[in-house]
């Protein structure tokens, strides 16, 4: 066994029990399509339980690049999607940067389950995405996070003027932000974090140009202050 494979053993063993962990709470509840769908704000706390579990799932995947792992993550978040019209429903504060991601990354992953970067959005994951409008009870950093997303999509999709424009708008809302107390990782853990998201679907990512623009938007002097 490699160096690198041992040093990965913990590390995917951490995953398991994590899995294992959230699993069992996302088993308490009964199943999407049945008749005692959970609604309101119970509809809210498994949105957050299967949010969870599909970042463990989407960890292992990245450590063991295996096409189970892959599955099921998608199925993951395909549960977490069937419940977003209950949630925003429900929740007016609910976590618009996150319903965001959620489905930029279903897009990105059905592209690497099918091998195909060319995979068309018969999902409408892009649409769903700069469909999203935040309002004025939207936690600023969550809203901040729906920007960047935005502006990946729009690279994605092509749109050159978009892309500029989003990263601009997106900088000055958080050179405000990073003025408050209560946005610390704005503009710094979160741009790492964003460019990671980046990097781990590079591969299926279009328009590579566009791409690179918002990437060294995202490398801010400001990151290490």
């Amino acid at each position: 066994m490699t160096q690198r494979a041992c040093n990965m053993v913990p590390a995917i063993d951490g995953v398991k029990k994590g899995q294992a962990m959230t699993q069992r709470a996302c088993d308490i509840v009964p199943a999407q399509d049945t008749d005692k769908t959970p609604a309101g704000v119970e509809a809210c706390q498994v949105f957050k339980a299967y949010q969870a579990l599909s970042g463990l799932q989407l960890w292992k995947w990245l450590l063991t690049h295996n096409d189970a792992d892959l599955d099921k993550t998608i199925d993951t978040l395909r549960k977490i999607e069937a419940y977003i019209p209950t949630v925003v429903k429900t929740d007016a504060n609910y976590r618009i940067g996150r319903v965001a991601q959620l489905h930029l990354r279903l897009l990105l992953l059905l592209r690497l389950r099918d091998a195909s970067p060319d995979r068309p959005d018969v999902e409408k994951h892009r649409d769903e995405v700069l469909r999203l409008r935040p309002k004025d009870n939207h936690d600023p950093c969550e809203v901040s996070y729906l920007q960047w997303y935005k502006a990946i999509t729009l690279a994605d999709i092509g749109d050159e003027a978009g892309v500029s424009r989003a990263v601009i708008e997106a900088i000055r809302f958080d050179e405000r932000l990073t003025m408050q107390k209560n946005c610390p990782d704005i503009g710094r853990r979160q741009y790492r974090m964003l460019r990671r998201f980046v990097e781990h679907h590079l591969n299926v990512l279009h328009n590579h140009s566009l791409i690179g623009q918002i990437c060294r938007a995202l490398q801010m002097p400001s990151e290490g202050h």
